[in-house]
């Protein structure tokens, strides 16, 4: 378990963290906020990248609580980048001799395959070669990349794993991929997972973590959060009548007809809909309580 203990984040006069308190415990969370927000930040203070301006975060394996719990963290940073001449599997091996971690050949390609990264004319146990020019680093797709990020962050299997906007730059089928692999690695371990894409925090994470003006709010499931927005949501065929203030969420389609989606404070004549864990962020980030 990790804990943040009353931490406290600013730069200059911009509050990122102001008093906050969570305890991460082996599950998924999706970590939700506003650009600039500061999710970033957060993360690189977890990682002791960004040094805080009060406050502390320990690490507790149930028995010790300790300040030194980098070893039980891995982390995708938002912008990954690696050098170009390098195989993946090279990739791996440097990183985990940073991590003065002792991985083994099997361990690297497990990792090659589960993020499906590998040559089309290598073989997995051959991968370490350099005999294929197309292996190296500079000759991948920004989602190859992408994906060779999350490899390395599972480098020792490490009970807290980071991932800062971990599907930026993937395709549909290497999203599927990616939620996949977070599946198969969630079971017993913490998950953060930073990211605007709502679906994939509905498909993947237990928790949600809102982080709004330096402070977080937990909802502990997804449908808690959808629910901030029950009896806001409606479904209008147009909003050229409606008189008072509310939010788009654009076009639907029920039993073949197009209706405008929208968020209301107000009950007005229209068909309700069901909240979706969007609805309920966008009333919670806008305050329309």
């Amino acid at each position: 378990m990790l804990k943040l203990n009353s931490i406290n984040k600013k730069f200059k006069s911009i509050v990122v963290a102001d008093n906050i308190n969570v305890q991460l415990e082996n599950c998924t969370y999706g970590l939700l906020g506003r650009n600039g927000s500061g999710k970033t930040t957060l993360l690189r203070c977890i990682t002791k990248i960004e040094k805080l301006n009060g406050g502390s975060i320990t690490y507790s394996d149930g028995v010790k609580e300790t300040n030194d719990y980098l070893t039980h963290i891995g982390y995708l940073p938002q912008n990954f980048e690696i050098f170009n001449e390098l195989t993946p599997y090279e990739v791996l091996q440097f990183f985990a001799n940073l991590k003065d971690y002792g991985i083994t050949d099997d361990e690297i390609n497990n990792l090659l395959k589960s993020l499906n990264l590998f040559s089309k004319k290598d073989d997995y146990k051959d991968f370490k070669k350099r005999h294929d020019k197309d292996t190296v680093v500079k000759k991948l797709s920004g989602g190859m990349k992408r994906r060779l990020g999350i490899a390395q962050a599972l480098i020792g299997n490490p009970d807290i794993v980071l991932l800062d906007e971990p599907t930026a730059g993937l395709d549909p089928e290497e999203r599927l991929n990616f939620k996949k692999v977070v599946r198969e690695i969630k079971k017993d371990r913490c998950v953060v997972l930073s990211t605007h894409i709502i679906t994939d925090i509905e498909s993947l994470c237990d928790k949600i973590l809102i982080l709004s003006n330096g402070t977080i709010t937990q909802f502990n499931s997804c449908d808690e959060l959808a629910n901030v927005a029950k009896g806001k949501v409606f479904a209008v065929d147009n909003t050229d009548n409606i008189d008072v203030p509310f939010y788009s969420m654009g076009m639907v389609f029920i039993d073949g007809k197009t209706y405008e989606k929208i968020i209301c404070l107000n009950k007005i004549d229209a068909l309700p809909l069901a909240p979706t864990v969007e609805d309920g962020y966008i009333c919670f980030i806008e305050n329309l309580s």
